[in-house]
């Protein structure tokens, strides 16, 4: 079977396994336009469920080429798995189904829906009181502190224009608890730049002495949950994937006066 007949046939059992349980949600995850919340919920039921955590794996964003895997993949399956006696059309159509209805489902996302590449961003924090030399010998980079009263302003700005299907989330790290950012939702801009602002102690919540934040952008639906940004910046800071770019910022807070 040509490359071509296969995407055709993959094409084809998409649409009927669509219309038998219709889920926009892996559609929109593979797509990048699922919500961080939504994302959240799909990344539970991967946990608890094994079709969906099939599912899960299969509807990730995708580098390129993958599309050319996936049709080498399953024309290598088929022909492991293909019956000895020729099959008759409907014998053949339901031998196939089983095998291809999800990759079918990704390739004809991916063909029609593939955002382009996340382009670098440049972190900027501001708003602090001081910047202090870290406490570590062996460290030479500097800690901001913030003070209750601060401006707090985290920005991630891109370096050619990335559109405006961007997301941004950070984490505040400290004793081992990775916990959400309490602070506004951040702001986009047409051109995908992103900013966290608000006033710490009151909209910006921070804990009392040395803690570490974690923040990610990426294109919607891409974010990669704490625990996963956590295990991979862990490696080492920055960390640019295709479709997101994580970073970790040391920082300290003063106690109020």
């Amino acid at each position: 079977m040509t490359e071509d007949r296969l995407l055709k046939e993959l094409a084809r059992v998409a649409r009927e396994q669509q219309a038998k349980e219709p889920d926009p949600r892996w559609d929109d995850l593979a797509a990048g336009r699922l919500a961080p919340e939504e994302v959240e919920r799909l990344r539970e039921e991967a946990r608890r469920s094994p079709e969906a955590a099939a599912a899960w794996e299969l509807f990730q964003p995708l580098d390129a080429g993958f599309q050319r895997e996936v049709v080498a993949q399953a024309q290598r399956g088929l022909q492991a798995e293909a019956p000895r006696a020729a099959p008759s059309r409907r014998a053949r159509r339901l031998w196939l189904a089983p095998a291809l209805a999800a990759a079918a489902l990704l390739v004809v996302v991916v063909r029609g829906n593939r955002a382009p590449v996340l382009p670098s961003y440049d972190l900027r924090l501001d708003g602090a009181v001081r910047v202090e030399r870290s406490a570590r010998p062996e460290d030479t980079a500097t800690v901001p502190e913030f003070a209750p009263g601060n401006r707090f302003e985290l920005r991630l700005t891109p370096a050619t224009s990335a559109g405006d299907d961007v997301d941004a989330q950070a984490f505040v790290l400290r004793d081992g608890r990775l916990e959400p950012l309490s602070a506004p939702p951040p702001a986009r801009s047409s051109d995908g730049a992103v900013r966290f602002l608000g006033v710490v102690g009151q909209d910006v919540q921070l804990p009392a002495g040395s803690f570490r934040l974690l923040v990610a952008v990426g294109r919607r639906g891409s974010l990669p949950g704490g625990e996963v940004l956590r295990e991979r910046l862990a490696l080492g800071s920055p960390i640019k994937e295709d479709r997101w770019i994580g970073w970790t910022v040391d920082l300290r807070t003063a106690p109020a006066p």
